[in-house]
């Protein structure tokens, strides 16, 4: 059952972690500059973002019929929050390396999948709980493992590299 929920959203994870982030936003509505207009973005929910990330860079705002969109860099990490039309959290996708991992995770990576690096890093957060999706790269192959938070694993995907 748990490779079963892995699939449909380790597709959507490959789409949203290889498109850029305001081309994937596009096609949900309205686009926002990062400083909204009276009447677009919700002000207060564009004041408690600001607050919540003072050094975000790059950031714009989509909007659709259900949900507001926010993409921005922040520390160098390319995140995305989705939120309600009443400005509750819904999810947020955020793309690191290796160092944004938990070491715990980290950890349980480098023993169950020696001679691999750390390749990149797409965490889906909602509030239901977090999830890892993790590009693994070996000397032959590529590994791709779907974690949770407690450090449970799967591999989701693995190809052969043309040497």
């Amino acid at each position: 059952m748990k490779k079963i929920l892995w699939i449909p959203i380790s597709l959507l994870l490959v789409v949203l972690a290889y498109s850029p982030l305001p081309a994937i936003a596009s096609p949900f509505g309205k686009t926002h500059p990062a400083k909204p207009s009276a009447g677009s973005v919700n002000q207060k929910l564009h004041q408690e973002f600001q607050n919540s990330f003072p050094n975000a860079e790059k950031v714009l705002w989509n909007e659709d019929k259900d949900q507001f969109i926010v993409n921005f860099v922040n520390a160098g990490i390319l995140s995305r929050i989705v939120y309600s039309k009443h400005g509750e959290f819904v999810s947020s996708l955020r793309n690191y390396g290796e160092k944004g991992l938990p070491y715990y995770l980290v950890n349980t990576l480098k023993k169950n999948f020696p001679g691999q690096t750390i390749y990149g890093v797409t965490e889906i957060s909602a509030v239901s709980g977090i999830s890892y999706y993790v590009k693994l790269e070996g000397p032959k192959d590529w590994i791709v493992v779907g974690l949770d938070a407690q450090g449970s694993f799967d591999v989701l995907d693995s190809y052969k590299k043309q040497l």
